[in-house]
């Protein structure tokens, strides 16, 4: 039986996934666990802060992806952090998203497990290393982040709103009649916005459009309709 102290000393941790096996495969794992207790789960992403704000927890298993398709981690992620910085994010996610992935370890989460990667298979290992300040990333992960140079550049205020007017259905030269801004400038700008959003040039590819959805995707805009 462990006694009052030991229980006070256990880490706090709380999961959002949408598939019930893991969290229950995780929930389980915590209970036969000494040092580690299970203070709340979810479903979707959206709850993340809600989850945090009611229980406290030390260490937040995170998956990306939600049931409503609607989650956009990287701003309910920051407020987090932002507001509770007692607590420590850890994503476990089969998303693959190079871009996401960075941004995300940029706003300070402190690990990122890849489903499937050796390191989901003793996720509460994660949990302990994370909650003594080490960080905790897949293989895969670490090799990504440094093949692509690491943080990401991020966008300018400018460039958001261009994105904004983008999204709006605007064309470059009402753009810039808008942000009186030549529409060369708006050109150029565009360029490096798809740059900074890794939007390749291929066939099929409307790199406006493919903007437009990766900066909705990582919530650096507002979606439609707002």
């Amino acid at each position: 039986m462990l006694t009052r102290f030991a229980m006070e000393k256990r880490i706090r941790v709380a999961m959002i996934d949408d598939h019930y096996i893991m969290l229950s495969s995780v929930a389980n794992e915590a209970a036969r666990s000494s040092d580690i207790e299970m203070v709340g789960t979810a479903t979707d992403g959206n709850q993340l802060v809600q989850l945090v704000h009611e229980k406290h927890p030390d260490v937040v298993i995170l998956d990306l992806k939600t049931p409503k398709g609607n989650f956009k981690p990287l701003p309910v992620v920051r407020k987090v952090i932002k507001e509770y910085p007692e607590t420590h994010i850890l994503v476990l996610t089969g998303l693959d998203d190079d871009l996401l992935m960075r941004y995300l370890l940029t706003a300070g989460v402190r690990g990122y497990i890849l489903k499937g990667d050796e390191a989901s298979q003793n996720i509460l290992d994660a949990v302990r290393k994370i909650h003594h300040g080490e960080m905790v990333l897949s293989n895969s992960v670490t090799q990504t982040y440094i093949h692509a140079g690491g943080a990401p550049t991020p966008l300018t205020d400018q460039e958001i709103e261009i994105l904004i007017y983008l999204a709006k259905g605007l064309e470059n030269e009402a753009i810039g009649k808008k942000m009186d801004l030549s529409e060369r400038r708006i050109r150029n700008a565009l360029t490096v916005i798809y740059k900074k959003l890794e939007i390749e040039e291929g066939k099929g590819i409307n790199r406006r459009v493919a903007a437009i959805n990766k900066a909705r995707a990582l919530g650096l805009i507002p979606d439609e309709g707002i």
